[in-house]
């Protein structure tokens, strides 16, 4: 049996951001025109801390990833980003529909312990 446990977890501030305008779909599904649209909607839209946008003076030292770590580590200085006070269990819910049909995935955000050996209570789905 997996061992779970509650984290402080890190999210939005609502006292400092409009939920509807920095929420992003996941990256690996944003167009090209979708990026444009995202990164020209708030300057905390999360689309700059998970697909951000490439430059042609990129360098080890300076590109889309190191421009995302900078941008997380000033949003929480700025309390953009904020540290729950006390651990917890994150519940959510999806909501989405195939055809006319509508359906609800829900699961929980914690920690767990990963056991060595390639144990068979977590099983990687990438």
């Amino acid at each position: 049996m997996p061992r779970i446990r509650p984290f402080r977890g890190i999210r939005y501030n609502p006292e400092r951001v409009k939920m509807e305008n920095v929420i992003c779909p996941p990256y690996d599904v944003i167009t090209p025109e979708e990026s444009d649209e995202l990164h020209s909607k708030d300057p905390y839209n999360a689309i700059r801390l998970i697909l951000g946008k490439q430059h042609p003076r990129d360098s080890k030292t300076n590109n889309r990833y190191t421009r995302a770590r900078d941008l997380w580590i000033r949003w929480q200085k700025e309390r953009i980003l904020i540290k729950e006070p006390s651990p917890s269990i994150y519940y959510h819910e999806h909501s989405y529909t195939i055809g006319e049909r509508a359906y609800t995935r829900s699961g929980i955000v914690v920690t767990v312990r990963l056991s060595e050996g390639g144990g068979k209570d977590i099983i990687p789905h990438e």
